[in-house]
């Protein structure tokens, strides 16, 4: 993959990491892996909200934003930044990711290879975004579409002519656009005709962009595919209807009927096909590069597919999720963020004279978005700046005075990225006078 701008031995060295559990005839038809191009999952698009959010991401070690270590994570692309606390939006592309925060603007990260991560300046305001194999689509709020990143087949090239847009979708090296008035157009790569949108189709409601396929829902609930068919991933399975999302991955697709139930089609190699006989009560469901991933109206995930980074092991109690999408071997989901929760030691008495008497406090704070900052209150005080906290977790350790004799109360508490605080702890000690 020369045009990524990469020596080709390091572009070999991560393809063949990913073709150790792939067919041979998968990877030989187009020189390198889907998953370095990977799929955009979804539409990500909907109404900006201003509560505090957070993104939680597996595959590997990580489970929380702001913390873990991951021996594959070498573009940082499962690293979600400490700071990005108010996400409305996430897609995750092969090896970058995107985030729409509620004012907004967009955040990207990981690999930044033609500049896939460099979010534009000016951009203005975005309502919805797609990352691609190697390239970056957002749509703005004036209807406008913004691409960048490589552009070796056009990817990053946006027609001049665009209007009425009302969704977008990446794939790999070539993107969709749904109209207003229900027609689709593409561009970028054409490789096997998925930039060939088939003549008549006029009705779409949904689009999804794949590695080298394309999908289309239509107004009546059926489904259209165009492109690569090696594994099946176009071949729409006979009286499939009543369908009311879709997803397409590096060799599959999926759909959600409006019974809450999913079907699969096309490679199934590492089982990303095969659905979970019990799986039901389904509400969104999202595509990676050979996995898959399904998000349930009680704000459960349930993940299947190929786990060699650990991408189909959802993190344990994870619930309260109205959000996912899964990339070439890691998966986000996201949810309202919840308060830091904080432990009190002391606070412990110090000083033998009146005039230099001071406590001690001692605290323990976590929050999933990650830490920022502490207070403390002495009786009826205001409260003051304890300190800066990072991480997950944190610890600190303070003295405070002049205490008056007596009974003394101390007041902690903890604010995280989010905005969010956590309940006061409360202790009391007493100084003899």
């Amino acid at each position: 993959m020369n045009a990524s701008g990469r020596p080709r031995p390091l572009v070999r060295r991560l393809a063949l990491a990913a073709w150790s559990l792939s067919p041979p005839s998968a990877p030989s038809r187009r020189g390198y892996s889907s998953w370095l191009l990977a799929c955009s999952i979804g539409i990500a698009a909907g109404p900006l909200t201003a509560k505090a959010t957070e993104i939680v991401a597996w595959g590997g070690a990580y489970t929380y934003s702001g913390g873990g270590s991951w021996t594959w994570n070498e573009y940082g692309q499962s690293t979600i930044p400490a700071w990005l606390s108010n996400a409305a939006a996430i897609d995750a592309g092969g090896l970058h990711n995107l985030a729409l925060r509620n004012d907004g603007t967009v955040v990207a990260w990981g690999l930044n290879d033609g500049g896939r991560s460099t979010v534009p300046s000016g951009l203005g305001k975005v309502k919805a975004i797609a990352a691609g194999g190697s390239h970056s689509l957002v749509l703005k709020h004036d209807g406008s579409v913004a691409a960048w990143g490589m552009n070796d087949e056009n990817q990053a090239f946006v027609p001049g002519w665009l209007n009425n847009v009302v969704a977008i979708d990446a794939g790999g090296r070539h993107n969709l656009i749904l109209n207003g008035d229900g027609t689709i157009v593409a561009w970028g790569s054409n490789s096997y005709g998925q930039a060939t949108v088939p003549g008549g189709l006029n009705n779409a409601r949904a689009i999804a962009a794949g590695d080298w396929h394309s999908l289309a829902l239509k107004s009546d609930g059926t489904v259209v595919a165009w492109g690569l068919n090696d594994w099946g991933q176009r071949t729409v399975p006979p009286g499939l209807g009543n369908v009311k999302a879709i997803a397409a991955g590096g060799w599959h697709s999926l759909a959600l009927k409006r019974d809450g139930t999913v079907v699969a089609w096309g490679s199934d190699y590492h089982g990303q096909s095969t659905v979970p006989p019990w799986l039901d009560n389904v509400k969104a469901i999202a595509a990676g590069a050979d996995h898959s991933l399904a998000l349930r109206h009680d704000g459960t995930v349930v993940a299947w597919g190929r786990n060699d980074y650990g991408q189909t092991v959802v993190p344990a109690g994870l619930s309260k999720a109205w959000a996912i999408t899964a990339g070439a071997g890691h998966s986000f989901v996201l949810r309202d963020a919840t308060p830091p929760a904080i432990q009190i030691a002391g606070p412990e008495k110090s000083g033998r004279y009146p005039s230099s008497r001071k406590i001690q406090i001692k605290g323990k704070a976590t929050d999933n978005v990650g830490l920022a900052r502490w207070q403390y209150k002495l009786n009826k005080g205001k409260w003051k700046n304890g300190g800066t906290l990072s991480g997950p977790s944190a610890m600190w350790k303070k003295r405070i005075g002049k205490v008056k004799a007596g009974k003394n109360t101390v007041q902690v508490r903890a604010y995280d990225w989010a905005g969010l605080v956590s309940k006061a702890k409360k202790r009391t000690v007493r100084l003899r006078s």
